[in-house]
């Protein structure tokens, strides 16, 4: 958990009458943070920013800043390719500021959230994602064929990349950190 004082700091340089609420999430509301673990803060508006995602330094901290709507975060648990985050984000987030109770509402679907509901949209955007993978093979049998490994290892990355996400889609593997798929 963050230090109340640390709370307090956050909340009185973001807040404006643009934010709606501000949560945090990550290693720190799961109870693993480390002496250089960022403090991921999720800050909802009503009207994004030019730049939804920036970096700070502030008291001592890294601090993540992104940059969301109440509606654009609800949409996210329609999809399954955005689900995979959204769902384990909101469940474990930290409300520290909810001006009018819609952060506290979009927790609770996150918790009731059920994956069957989305597992049709999950094997469709695999296979459309599967069918695609045939432009990387082609790029590494091409990269074969003219010698030239950085071909081949861009597009065996991409390759890696984007299967891993597929499967993960299409089977529902919720993403509890980006550290561990």
């Amino acid at each position: 958990m963050l230090p109340d004082s640390l709370v307090k700091s956050l909340i009185t340089r973001l807040d404006n009458p643009d934010v709606v609420g501000i949560t945090y999430a990550g290693s720190y509301a799961r109870g693993q943070a480390g002496p250089y673990s960022d403090i991921d803060l999720q800050i909802y508006v009503h009207a994004l920013p030019d730049s939804p995602y920036n970096l700070q330094f502030w008291d001592g901290h890294l601090v993540s800043l992104s940059f969301n709507t109440v509606e654009a975060e609800s949409a996210n648990l329609l999809h399954p390719e955005h689900a995979l985050w959204a769902v384990p984000g909101l469940r474990q987030a930290v409300i520290l500021l909810d001006k009018d109770g819609s952060l506290a509402r979009l927790k609770q679907s996150a918790i009731e959230f059920e994956w069957a509901a989305l597992q049709p949209r999950a094997d469709q955007y695999a296979l459309e994602e599967l069918m695609g993978f045939a432009e990387e093979v082609h790029k590494i049998l091409n990269g074969l064929l003219r010698e030239h490994e950085s071909t081949v290892l861009y597009a065996n990355w991409g390759l890696v990349r984007g299967l891993g996400r597929a499967v993960a889609v299409q089977r529902g593997l919720l993403m509890e950190t980006e550290n561990r798929f």
